[in-house]
């Protein structure tokens, strides 16, 4: 999440002109708020854990979390061929983007007051080299290469010249046409949301963000409270405890299994068996899991992305996560895998005793 909200820091002070929301209910019913965003400006976007915190100048906030395939894209004005600083409508218009024609959508582009005709390949910094097979309408592809743009019926065309293009996608579910930009929240699996706040102190006060624990990604990581707060289920397993955001922030699967390969846990021993020192040990673990992924730009397993549309690299550093079968970095032991608690942990159990 700290990757998808650097990127999308660039929107912040723009103004909004424009909003388009997809008509699935958790937005439409969100009309009248979104309405209430016209005219203002982004002033913030923080993280709290999983979560990206929108504040408005109007004192409006808004709630996001990309779920499991919630991904923002960045378009700057130039790309778009319009200068929407002098763009004067200001609206909010209900979408159906999975039963839009390309026609149709098109004509909205056209509403919102800007043309996407000839979209350039580097609108996205992997255009020319993602392979994309994803139907945009149908049967329908939209295809993009150097030379423009074209419409075929044919799977086949999509080779590494060419790429889909998310102002296409039928799993759009909000729009927003900024001053200078316009972002796209792009949903696939739709277990994501966007959900609006008449005051962003109401949002503030949540109790899912009040109760956070400790988040990987702070500088000043509270060892001691995250100790504190493990502590607090001692007949629970290690790798259970890391998943849950009021123990510590920030650490979804993936790094919970680097983090205890790091520190050398078994990721099944229970808590209350785990001394001061090694408690200690996973902390710093999970902070160096933590920089790693924020230095390669996240993990990039399935959807994935940044902003402006390049995948993470952290996957390239992998130590055991998706390793099973393979040797193990350390000792070339067998890594191991299993399910728990319907998610995937891999471990060595020669290194993690």
């Amino acid at each position: 999440m700290e990757i998808v909200r650097r990127g999308l820091k660039r929107i912040t002070g723009q103004t909004i002109r424009a909003i388009a929301y997809s008509n699935r209910e958790k937005y439409s019913q969100q009309a009248s708020l979104f309405s209430d965003l016209l005219g203002t400006s982004l002033r913030q976007i923080v993280r709290r854990g999983k979560w990206l915190l929108f504040t408005f100048e109007n004192s409006m906030g808004a709630l996001n979390h990309l779920g499991m395939s919630g991904r923002w894209f960045v378009y700057e004005s130039e790309v778009i061929g319009q200068d929407l600083a002098s763009f004067s409508k200001s609206q909010t218009l209900l979408v159906d983007f999975r039963g839009s024609s390309i026609t149709e959508k098109l004509s909205l582009f056209e509403k919102l007051g800007f043309s996407v005709e000839h979209p350039p390949l580097n609108a996205l910094s992997h255009g020319n080299t993602s392979v994309s097979s994803n139907p945009v309408e149908g049967q329908e592809f939209f295809h993009l290469n150097k030379h423009g743009a074209k419409i075929s019926t044919s799977r086949k065309e999509v080779t590494h010249e060419f790429s889909a293009h998310p102002f296409f996608s039928p799993h759009i579910q909000l729009m927003f046409i900024l001053d200078g930009s316009v972002a796209i929240f792009e949903d696939v699996r739709t277990f994501g949301y966007f959900r609006v706040y008449s005051n962003s102190q109401t949002m503030f006060s949540l109790p899912s963000l009040q109760e956070l624990g400790p988040d990987i990604l702070d500088k000043a990581f509270d060892i001691k409270e995250f100790e504190k707060r493990l502590k607090k289920y001692p007949r629970s397993v290690i790798c259970a405890k890391l998943l849950d955001p009021k123990v510590i922030a920030g650490c979804g699967n993936i790094y919970r299994n680097e983090a205890l390969f790091l520190a050398k846990l078994n990721p099944f021993r229970k808590i209350g068996n785990l001394d001061k020192s090694e408690i200690h040990r996973l902390a710093k673990a999970l902070v160096q899991v933590g920089a790693t992924a924020l230095n390669y730009g996240g993990s990039s397993i399935q959807s994935f992305a940044n902003a402006e549309g390049a995948r993470g690299r952290m996957q390239e550093r992998f130590l055991v996560y998706g390793k099973a079968g393979f040797p193990c970095p350390s000792c070339s032991s067998v890594i191991q895998k299993t399910k728990f608690q319907q998610r995937s942990v891999y471990w060595c159990s020669q290194c993690q005793e």
